[in-house]
């Protein structure tokens, strides 16, 4: 199985903290916040993962690489203007032909 990460978001009500990192990269409990939702998608069976990006992608991409380190493979869509939610998963729909995770990556979450 195969998922969306959604982390193109500005991170515009965390300012000052996303002045010079993306959202997702902040820490939370010691790590950054999109390694708890790739490790939570690894548990669940997903081997690919696509991620948008927009604000300061560079960074997410360094941090995350390939995603070899996490057991995943990682896609990225680095957009250059705010696609949103349907916009950023339709950019990427070539990736997917069967059932997807959509999955917030600024969200924490123990869903089953």
């Amino acid at each position: 199985m195969k998922a969306m990460l959604l982390a193109a978001g500005e991170g515009t009500r965390l300012r000052p903290l996303t002045l010079e990192m993306p959202k997702v990269l902040l820490p939370i409990g010691g790590q950054p916040l999109i390694e708890y939702q790739l490790s939570w998608l690894k548990h669940h069976g997903i081997q690919e993962v696509a991620i948008n990006l927009y604000h300061m992608g560079n960074k997410v991409k360094d941090f995350l690489g390939d995603g070899s380190r996490f057991g995943v493979k990682i896609f990225y869509s680095t957009e250059e203007k705010l696609l949103g939610t349907a916009g950023g998963v339709k950019r990427m729909e070539h990736l997917f032909h069967n059932t997807f995770a959509v999955v917030y990556a600024d969200v924490l979450t123990n869903f089953n």
